[in-house]
């Protein structure tokens, strides 16, 4: 699933550039702005994409996180992501696998997958 920016519930800033290609790939250490509204989405996808499953109920989840209990310091994408796993935004079981860690599908869920 994908949060987009539809499913936002707050105002952000957004830049007429069109051009998101800086916010891909892993958190790094660039600052993060809270209310850029494409680096938000990038972060909350980043975010959503270490769990088997996910709803836009969980992108708002974090959307809040980060509005109302990330500290207001000038953090970078890196620590947003750490505060993000310690706070345990979305439950444990929705988490994806590790490593040495499988998902396991009946023969039914299977052959719904092709």
């Amino acid at each position: 699933m994908r949060f987009l920016k539809e499913h936002l519930t707050g105002h952000y800033e957004w830049e007429s550039m069109g051009d998101n290609s800086r916010f891909t790939g892993d958190a790094t250490r660039r600052s993060f702005d809270r209310f850029n509204g494409e680096q938000l989405l990038f972060m909350i996808n980043l975010y959503l994409s270490m769990f088997k499953t996910a709803t836009i109920e969980d992108g708002q989840k974090i959307e809040d996180f980060i509005a109302n209990q990330l500290p207001f310091k000038n953090e970078s994408e890196i620590s947003v992501l750490s505060h993000l796993k310690e706070s345990n935004v979305i439950e444990d079981a929705k988490k994806a696998p590790g490593a040495g860690e499988y998902i396991h599908f009946s023969n039914l869920e299977a052959q719904n997958l092709n």
